[in-house]
């Protein structure tokens, strides 16, 4: 019996392990659980140390931790006034909770194809979406990759219309060298354990606006907070029971998140040095076109490297085959599970067209989003076993 050829990849596996333990971080925390305080507004202090940090970074008046990004969408969807029948424009291809927050509400998601080259929601679709119903758009920076804001700003002025921006993917992005959250009334962030800022669970909601930072609090909190940072007389009659739901985040992720917070910028300035190494070397094979590099855009979060093939040789190759092929080799590569809203059984019934998004989810190379110096020996033997399969079948 023949010996099996071994794999190109000799680098054990797990190829990509997120997040990483901290040590140090783990000792703060735990340090934190026995000997934290309570600040002014009743809360432990890491919560109002990490909003006022938070705040300065991206330059706005007000940040709310929330328990995860999926609260602080339902909360600015709140704040914001939606109400029953109401519409609001999406991405089709985001992660369900960017819609499922305004099921609860009674409004209705309308779906929105996206953009070929980065799979972000589409500006030049979305006006064609607007009804006297619509209230709001609110767009997702989808794997890290910055939307096309100057448009989507343009469109949202002259409709009137609300602007939410889910940065669960994209935290210290930039598009125009402007960070992401800020160009809408109301950006909301992720500290969920697969994040950059991993913390267990946990998220925060980012306003300029004091009516829609006060509307937040009283709508997702409850307590001593409420009667010393609400002013309006139309919600202070209300500070004794709250307009809606707890979503204060665990003080222990938020010692967590506020810890990593502090090394944002190193988190993502060693993503983006090996995701420009492994750039350059897709760049060499035949088939694979690597994820968008936009002169517009600083990628932030890097939650997701996403590849395609090439216009000239998407009828030649199987793109489960290919995967199928590199796996054989020892590369962690797989399609992305998320699908697009419309592909889910909750939205079969919308009738619209999705191309581009389905297109892309049946079309990529999900791979590892790789961060150390010696992933870059990784990336290496990735590059080899791809030449080695398209010497196969090309």
């Amino acid at each position: 019996m023949k010996n099996k050829k071994k794999p190109i990849v000799t680098i054990k596996k797990p190829h990509y392990v997120w997040p990483e333990i901290d040590k140090r971080i783990n000792k703060k925390v735990f340090n934190y659980i026995n000997n934290y305080k309570n600040g002014k507004n009743g809360l432990p202090d890491v919560i109002e140390k990490f909003e006022k940090k938070f705040s300065e970074f991206h330059k706005v008046n007000f940040s709310l931790c929330q328990s995860s990004c999926t609260a602080a969408l339902h909360t600015a969807y709140n704040a914001i006034g939606l109400k029953k029948g109401d519409e609001v424009i999406i991405s089709n291809y985001t992660f369900p909770a960017t819609a499922l927050p305004l099921l609860i509400i009674g409004a209705k998601p309308v779906l929105c194809d996206v953009d070929p080259k980065t799979a972000n929601i589409d500006p030049e679709l979305i006006e064609n979406k607007i009804t006297k119903k619509t209230k709001a758009i609110c767009v997702t920076h989808w794997w890290g990759l910055p939307c096309d804001m100057e448009r989507i700003v343009k469109i949202k002025n002259k409709y009137n219309l609300f602007l939410i921006e889910d940065c669960a993917h994209s935290p210290g992005a930039r598009y125009k060298k402007k960070l992401v959250g800020t160009f809408g009334d109301i950006g909301c962030f992720s500290f969920d354990n697969n994040k950059l800022l991993a913390s267990g669970e946990g998220g925060m909601l980012i306003t300029n606006s004091k009516k829609l930072f006060e509307k937040s609090i009283i709508f997702s909190d409850f307590g001593s907070r409420l009667s010393t940072q609400i002013k309006n007389k139309n919600l202070r009659k209300f500070i004794d029971t709250g307009l809606g739901i707890k979503y204060r985040i665990n003080f222990m992720a938020a010692k967590m998140a506020y810890e990593k917070f502090k090394s944002l910028r190193k988190l993502n300035s060693d993503r983006q040095k090996t995701f420009d190494y492994f750039c350059s070397k897709l760049n060499k094979t035949k088939s694979i076109l690597s994820p968008l590099v936009s002169k517009d855009s600083i990628r932030g979060g890097f939650y997701g490297f996403k590849a395609t093939i090439k216009k000239e040789y998407q009828r030649k190759i199987n793109i489960q085959k290919f995967i199928r092929l590199l796996q054989k080799e020892g590369v962690d590569v797989r399609q992305t599970v998320t699908p697009p809203l419309h592909m889910t059984k909750l939205f079969k019934n919308n009738k619209s067209k999705f191309k581009v998004s389905e297109w892309f989810h049946k079309n990529h190379l999900s791979f590892p989003v790789f961060y150390k110096k010696n992933h870059k020996k990784i990336i290496d033997q990735y590059f080899k076993a791809i030449k080695k399969v398209e010497s196969k079948i090309l």
